[in-house]
């Protein structure tokens, strides 16, 4: 490593005599000049060491490098102590790994991709306070949130009951440390029937519950630039668990795992999943109560469902009541909607209206005066960064 120098920029022309007991005056009030010490590494591994304090070390090796920063001990690494770190390389992930108990910010890992760097400096404790710097054509090239465009899904033509086919025009994806990726026009099939943590399978061994809603995934493996799905039983934040190598997901949604182990039949859009047989989506056939009633929709719609796309029908079988209405309460006794027709005498009524309901703990209420009413919920929308 190149030292770091310390010096006086006053230089006298006149050299130092031999006499010991005499000093040689100098400026010693002028500035002076410290310069940064650097190395290069070009192998596949590094461990950064407490002598590369206020050092850049660079990397280069298309491959990729593996360096290990110790936690501090034995005076090592001290607070104060610093470094940065570069990737040089115009192909190749640097992976910088926590050892000894070390993280940085609380992550065990780092990733620097081509031409980005981070400044590492030492709190004093195992946990090193880490500044990313990114560059104008890394993957990593925002912090926020994952998001996608034109997300299409629809259950495999082949294996409807376990498979889903999902396509998109571009998907943003997170990983733990908030950095983004961004990959065009992905598809994928996900097999649920496939143990894992897997690649397009599930991210748990077992099979699946039944009964039970099952969360879609895009993720990412940034060092061999592979975009693939994963099928878990958490929903976000929690998120899947990873197969080894992928760091990035993306939320794409739930569609429920019934009571036989199979998919329900969905369309997506966007973030809405469309219902397709009436027979999946009815939870009320001709209800009666005078209400508030409860109706349950938790198998139309999934915990972090946002809205409901509620087909409302009411029914009037001839009775000779002048003024029927169906109204709906989506919190407590407060109404939120009522659907009303005025009958001329004795005569048969069917209304059908189609309104979209906030998700406010799977359930919704309802109560009639005259009338018979039926709930039909014909799709959903979820939080996956299309709404």
């Amino acid at each position: 490593m190149t030292a770091k120098v310390l010096k006086h920029k006053f230089n006298s022309a006149v050299a130092d005599g031999t006499d010991a007991t005499l000093i040689r005056p100098s400026n010693w009030n002028d500035e002076h000049n410290l310069y940064r010490g650097y190395r290069t590494v070009t192998g596949t591994t590094d461990p950064v060491a407490d002598t590369d304090n206020f050092a850049l070390v660079r990397y280069n090796n298309a491959a990729g490098v593996t360096a290990s920063v110790p936690a501090p001990t034995g005076g090592n690494m001290a607070a104060g102590w610093s470094v940065r770190l570069k990737n040089v390389a115009t192909s190749g992930v640097v992976t910088i790994n926590g050892t000894g108990g070390a993280t940085f910010n609380g992550m065990a890992s780092l990733t620097l991709y081509p031409q980005e760097a981070v400044d590492i400096e030492s709190q004093g404790t195992a946990d090193y306070d880490a500044k990313l710097h990114l560059s104008a054509s890394s993957p990593n090239f925002s912090l926020g949130t994952y998001s996608q465009r034109g997300l299409t899904g629809v259950n495999n033509a082949s294996n409807p009951t376990t498979q889903f086919d999902f396509a998109a025009n571009d998907v943003t994806l997170r990983n733990s440390a908030g950095q983004m990726s961004r990959v065009n026009n992905p598809s994928a099939t996900n097999n649920t029937s496939t143990a894992g943590p897997a690649a397009n399978g599930r991210d748990q061994a077992g099979a699946f519950a039944a009964s039970s809603w099952i969360h879609f995934y895009w993720i990412y493996n940034a060092g061999t630039a592979t975009m693939a799905t994963i099928s878990s039983a958490n929903a976000p934040p929690t998120g899947p668990s990873l197969p080894s190598g992928y760091t990035y997901w993306c939320y794409i949604g739930a569609v429920l795992f019934n009571a036989s182990s199979q998919l329900r039949n969905v369309v997506l859009r966007g973030s809405k999943f469309f219902h397709r047989t009436q027979a999946d989506c009815q939870v009320l056939s001709l209800g009666t109560s005078g209400g508030p009633a409860n109706v349950s929709l938790a198998v139309v719609l999934p915990p972090n469902g946002l809205t409901a796309q509620l087909n409302c029908i009411v029914y009037n079988g001839g009775a000779a009541i002048a003024d029927v209405f169906a109204a709906l309460y989506v919190v407590g006794s407060n109404e939120y909607y009522r659907i009303r027709n005025v009958v001329d005498g004795n005569h048969f009524m069917q209304e059908q209206e189609t309104i979209e309901i906030p998700n406010v703990g799977q359930n919704i209420a309802y109560g009639v005066v005259g009338t018979q009413l039926s709930l039909f919920v014909q799709a959903y929308t979820v939080p996956n960064g299309s709404e």
